[in-house]
Formats: C-alpha cells, structure tokens, sequence
C-alpha cells in the first residue's frame, strides 16, 4: 500500500469524491482526515453557501487560507481542499510544500447527480433553471486561474474505492521515478 512521503491533498470541484476517497485513504493509512469546508463550517458555524453569502468570498478565502497555513506544516494528513483552495497561490504554496496534491474531476452530469441526492442539501447552483451549464462555466473558470496539482483523475466512472486504488498506484510510480 503505497502511502506519499508528505501530506496528501485532494482538490476538485464539489461531487468529485475529495472526502469520500480521502476518509478511505485516511483509513488505510491509519493517517488523519481533515476536510477543509467542514473545519471552516464548524468553527464559524454556518454553512459556506451562507457564508459567502453574509460575510462575502474575501472572507471565506482569507479564513480558509490562515486554516490551510496551520494544517500545511501537519504530518500524515490527506486533506480535502474546496475547488476555490487553489485560486489562491499562498494556498498552492502551503499545501505543496508539504504535500503531494491530486486533483479531482467529473463530468458535469455526474456531478449534477452526485451533489443533488435526496439527502443532500441544495446548494442555490443547485437551484439554478441552466445547472449543468453553470456547473461547466464554473468548471471552465476555476481551472484557467487555479494551480495546477500533481496530477488530475477523473473519477466519473470510478467508484470511490477505485479512486483510492488509483491514488496509490500514481504514488508508487512516483516514487520509482
């Protein structure tokens, strides 16, 4: 089981399997979770999508940007990171120094059915009449102005487990090279 020398960061837009996969990954490696949205949720206990919506999206990246600068030094962390986290390059440059980061992506449908299960909370994107073209525009958007991760999967067609499988394997190519 192959495990990366530093923290494990996955990124990706909402639906795309960051806590999902990170959890099984955190568990097999007996290493600790940490889910950047829910830290910041909890310690200003309100949900982001009202967040944003009351303090404004300064606020929300400048908090989640001092949470990162104290989990970025931790060891054995796998740490799933909001589709914004690598907008910003002091987010980039904390969670590289000390970890190796994967990006994770969908196709937008699959996204659309992931994040809009009945027991999800509906988010206002959610809400929106043109969904999946939002959901594409903001795809489009965020990856032309984010930093670039180690490497990118796309987990459309992969069940979580599969993703973890996969993790491991590019860690053990990397090693090799």
């Amino acid at each position: 089981m192959a495990k990366p020398e530093a923290n494990l960061v996955l990124t990706g837009y909402s639906g795309t399997g960051k806590s999902t996969v990170g959890r099984i990954l955190a568990a097999r490696w007996q290493w600790k979770f940490v889910d950047i949205n829910a830290i910041l949720e909890e310690r200003e206990n309100c949900r982001l999508a009202r967040l944003v919506q009351v303090r404004g999206q300064e606020y929300v990246d400048r908090k989640e940007e001092e949470l990162i600068a104290g989990i970025a030094a931790g060891r054995q962390l796998v740490v799933a990171a909001g589709a914004r986290t690598l907008l910003s390059e002091r987010n980039f440059l904390n969670l590289k120094q000390n970890g190796v980061l994967i990006g994770l992506t969908a196709e937008p449908g699959i996204i659309l059915l992931r994040t809009c299960a009945p027991w999800k909370d509906r988010t206002a994107l959610l809400k929106s009449k043109e969904v999946l073209q939002t959901i594409r525009q903001v795809i489009k958007e965020r990856e032309s102005f984010s930093r670039k991760p180690d490497y990118t999967i796309d987990t459309s067609e992969l069940t979580p487990e599969q993703v973890a499988e996969k993790i491991e394997a590019l860690l053990v190519v990397s090693k090799k090279e």
